[in-house]
C-alpha cells in the first residue's frame, strides 16, 4: 500500500496554503467569499473561510494521495499534481455557485444566495458604492445587486476568474505532488 496519510495531510495543508496566497496576488478573495457565503462577519469571514478552504484542500489532497498518485507515478511528482489539480479546477469552474449555496444552507443563510464568481474577483471594501449595488449593512463588506437582490462583491471588468483560478489550483497541484511522499514498498530479504 502506497497511501501515507499523515505525508498527504501535510502536504494538502502546504498546497491549500500557497495555492491561498497564489489567489491573493491574483485578487481572489476565496476565504472572503466563503466566510461572507456562510454569513459571516468581521474577522471570522476570514477565520471560517479559511477552514473551510483548507477542508477542501485536505480532502482533494487525499483523494491525489489514495487514487490518482498510484495511477500517475510513473511521473515526476508536481508533473502528477499538477495534471490531478485540472480535477478540482473543473469542479471549481463549474460547481462554485451550488457550493457557495450549500455553505449559506448549512449556516442558514438559505435565503441570501451569493454570486461566486463576482464575489472571488474583488476586493472587501469599496471607498464608494459600485454601479448597479447598494450596500447591505446586514452582511459587511458585501454589496447587494439591486435587479437579483445576490449578495456579491463586483468583479473587475475585465474577468479572467478561470485563468487566475486555473494557475492557482496548478500550484496547489504542483505543491502537492512535489511534497507528497508515499510509503514505499516493503524489500523482503532473502534467507542465505
Amino acid at each position: 500500500m502506497r497511501f501515507h496519510f499523515s505525508s498527504a495531510l501535510w502536504a494538502s495543508i502546504l498546497a491549500t496554503i500557497i495555492m491561498t496566497i497564489v489567489m491573493y496576488f491574483f485578487d481572489m478573495n476565496l476565504v472572503a467569499a466563503l466566510g461572507l457565503s456562510a454569513g459571516m462577519s468581521g474577522p471570522m469571514v476570514f477565520v471560517l473561510g479559511g477552514l473551510i478552504h483548507l477542508f477542501i484542500g485536505i480532502i482533494f489532497g487525499l483523494i491525489y494521495a489514495l487514487i490518482f498518485e498510484p495511477i500517475l507515478k510513473a511521473l515526476p511528482g508536481f508533473l502528477a499534481g499538477a495534471i490531478y489539480s485540472l480535477i478540482p479546477f473543473f469542479i471549481a469552474l463549474y460547481f462554485m455557485q451550488p457550493f457557495m449555496e450549500t455553505v449559506g444552507k448549512t449556516f442558514g443563510m438559505e435565503n441570501v444566495p451569493v454570486d461566486s464568481k463576482a464575489s472571488l474577483r474583488a476586493t472587501p471594501l469599496f471607498k464608494e458604492e459600485p454601479k448597479g449595488y447598494t450596500y447591505n449593512p446586514e452582511i459587511s463588506e458585501t454589496w447587494k445587486d439591486v435587479d437579483s437582490e445576490k449578495i456579491v462583491i463586483p468583479a473587475d471588468d475585465k474577468d479572467q476568474t478561470w485563468l487566475y483560478s486555473l494557475i492557482s489550483h496548478l500550484s496547489y497541484g504542483v505543491i502537492l505532488g512535489w511534497t507528497y511522499r508515499p510509503r514505499r514498498p516493503r524489500v523482503k530479504k532473502k534467507k542465505k
